[in-house]
């Protein structure tokens, strides 16, 4: 097993419940050395190890570039907050067919929350749009139209997210 290749100090920390079970497999792959730096970083900060840290220690150490100061980088990061939601299945199967598998679930539940968060998002550079609309330009009635006077404004707005960024580009002639 695994865990046996740590250094007794972090096993006593895995036994404590201070580690993790998974996080102490990915440390274990660390030289005797690499777990002195991980184990005077837990002690010295109080710190935590999650899952992704673990992760990083294991492939900076595989690399030989695993220094104490980038343990104490790694392990003193701020940890994004975990969620983790759970849906009974007599709720999900209201919405969704037996057939579609969990992660199928998951990307429709993701999709639907995209599709309505970029609604949201070109409301709202509509609204701005139209708020910055020249005073002197009437708004138009339905099925009118404005003659061009053959220049074009546009409006840009970028909208930050945290799984990436989405830009937005309306035209108003």
């Amino acid at each position: 097993m695994w865990l046996a290749r740590l250094s007794d100090e972090l096993l006593d920390l895995v036994d404590a419940k201070k580690i993790g079970i998974s996080q102490g497999v990915d440390i274990s792959f660390l030289t005797g050395e690499q777990q002195r730096y991980v184990l005077e970083i837990l002690l010295e900060t109080g710190a935590s190890v999650s899952s992704a840290q673990a992760a990083k220690l294991k492939e900076y150490g595989k690399s030989g570039e695993l220094t104490l100061a980038m343990v104490r980088l790694i392990l003193t990061e701020e940890k994004p907050k975990e969620r983790k939601v759970t849906i009974k299945g007599d709720k999900i199967s209201r919405y969704f067919p037996e057939e579609y598998s969990n992660d199928e679930i998951e990307d429709v539940i993701i999709r639907q929350e995209m599709v309505a968060s970029l609604a949201e998002h070109a409301e709202a550079v509509r609204n701005r749009i139209l708020k910055r609309r020249p005073a002197s330009e009437k708004p138009l009635k339905h099925g009118s139209r404005r003659r061009s006077s053959g220049r074009h404004s546009s409006s840009s707005v970028t909208c930050q997210r945290p799984k990436g960024t989405v830009h937005l580009m309306c035209m108003r002639t």
